[in-house]
């Protein structure tokens, strides 16, 4: 039998199996488009699962990572690296961070307060 014959039209991709903690992470910070940085959140993702991460955990600490950093840009290595300190009651902030904090936490969490 020859190809030619039979032509096979090439499998779509396999849709990606649901993972949570992946699709926390695209909540806060997109969906990646570059190989590399696929690489990345893979790296991200299975290192917080390893920790033990929900992703109600994940979106929870992003929210408060202007309380622990004010004024610092939030990556996902900044998630990982910082990870146990974002459980962590904040060491040090303003009574207006706090307030920024908790506004924040509404738009994004759709909390009606």
């Amino acid at each position: 039998m020859s190809d030619t014959l039979f032509p096979l039209d090439p499998l779509p991709p396999l849709p990606r199996a649901r993972n949570g903690i992946w699709d926390a992470l695209a909540m806060v910070f997109g969906e990646p488009t570059t190989r590399t940085n696929t690489s990345l959140r893979g790296r991200v993702a299975a290192s917080l699962g390893e920790a033990g991460a929900t992703p109600d955990q994940i979106l929870d600490r992003a929210r408060v990572w202007p309380l622990h950093f004010p004024g610092a840009t939030l990556t996902e290595t900044a998630l990982e690296k910082h990870w146990d300190r974002l459980g962590r009651p904040v060491l040090r902030g303003s009574t207006r961070d706090v307030e920024r904090a908790v506004r924040r936490l509404r738009i994004v969490g759709g909390s009606d307060g």
